[in-house]
């Protein structure tokens, strides 16, 4: 072989050995862009769970911070599966009043823009001031109650009668809970 395809032989030798090299490099610059990519996507999702944890461990806290003004809040609700307790305030506030009360068969209950409740009627027997007494009792009462409608009677005063102005009331409440009533 000559010396001039030597050279020759050796120059495309080396333009073929750049191309190969020159192709190899951009096909790796390509998958390390595509990597690199991967990476970023998978850094997005990691950084997404990070935040989506310290947000749950400040609720977290929170919630611990709050535990009493939740339990405060909860109080609010009577108890639809067991009104024990609404019902004992209300006998108490009705002894307290100075009324008798007779509590009368539910007559509703469900669901008003999402939040539950159950209706009660009750009949008052008392004095006029005794029974309004009694419903101020019930609006300011630890249970979120609204009375919804009061119908009052005034019975006849008899002679020898202990209570003048003897009344009685019809009152009905709505009381909200907080339990979900079916």
């Amino acid at each position: 072989m000559s010396n001039s395809n030597k050279k020759t032989a050796i120059a495309l030798a080396g333009i073929a050995l750049f191309i190969v090299a020159g192709i190899g490099l951009f096909v790796l610059v390509f998958d390390l862009r595509e990597i690199a990519a991967k990476i970023a996507e998978k850094k997005d999702i990691a950084d997404e769970y990070r935040h989506r944890i310290t947000v749950a461990q400040e609720f977290t806290r929170f919630v611990q911070d709050e535990k009493e003004k939740f339990a405060a809040a909860a109080a609010l609700f009577a108890d639809s599966g067991m009104p024990l307790g609404l019902i004992g305030s209300l006998e108490v506030a009705a002894k307290t009043a100075g009324v008798e009360i007779e509590f009368l068969p539910l007559s509703a209950q469900g669901k008003e823009a999402g939040w539950p409740f159950m209706k009660i009627e009750a009949k008052l027997v008392g004095g006029s001031l005794e029974v309004w007494r009694f419903i101020e009792m019930m609006e300011n009462s630890p249970y979120l109650t609204e009375v919804e409608s009061v119908s009052v009677v005034l019975q006849r005063d008899l002679p020898g009668q202990a209570v003048k102005n003897l009344v009685q009331a019809r009152i009905l409440m709505k009381i909200y809970a907080k339990n979900q009533i079916n």
